[in-house]
């Protein structure tokens, strides 16, 4: 039987992503890697000052890597770089211009080939429509793209197929395990659990 030592939970906003990191962690005993490794207000201070502000996330998540790497034991992480390849994916169809999406994929295709970045022995995919994002986020639609309904659309669009999208050159490819999780969080922790007895 297969074993995943390496596990992703990704996401649109408000899916439940921390809550099913943080409840894997502790059934299956892997260490937990929270979305950012930097501090939120580092990031956002660095971001303000930065000409182009995707930097800071890309080596965000290429140093979020190295610190998978150092590990000698299994982990869950809420978020890695596919959160910055669907963002910049629904930024481009939004904003109709392909160089948001296309630029990061180069950058994508560049660290793997390069061994910069780890992809995860499995992801777990939380769905929800994006009408619920603002919804569970206590939001309304405003300037913030992710708030943008269009905007959660085109990337649930790109979550949808990513596998396709970006795997295609990949020698070993992620599994990718889709869960409903419109539904209360104890019974998408069950779904979960049970996806993932006997796997890790």
């Amino acid at each position: 039987m297969k074993k995943y030592r390496n596990i992703v939970v990704e996401g649109l906003p408000g899916c439940g992503k921390t809550s099913i990191t943080k409840h894997i962690s502790k059934s299956f005993g892997l260490f937990y890697f929270p979305e950012h490794v930097f501090p939120d207000q580092l990031l956002g201070s660095m971001r303000e000052k930065l000409e182009d502000s995707e930097e800071i996330y890309l080596y965000h998540w290429e140093t979020k890597s190295k610190l998978q790497k150092m590990l000698n034991c299994g982990f869950v992480s809420d978020r890695n770089h596919l959160t910055t390849l669907a963002y910049n994916y629904a930024k481009s169809k939004f904003k109709k211009d392909a160089r948001y999406f296309n630029n990061v994929f180069l950058w994508y295709k560049k660290v793997i080939k390069n061994g910069l970045l780890i992809e995860p022995d499995c992801y777990i995919l939380l769905n929800i429509p994006p009408n619920f994002c603002n919804i569970r986020k206590n939001r309304v639609e405003g300037k913030l793209l992710w708030s943008k309904v269009k905007m959660l659309n085109c990337s649930l669009e790109f979550y949808s197929n990513f596998e396709e999208i970006i795997f295609s050159n990949l020698v070993r490819k992620p599994l990718v395990f889709r869960v409903d999780a419109t539904e209360k969080l104890r019974l998408v922790k069950r779904r979960v659990t049970n996806l993932l007895e006997g796997h890790v």
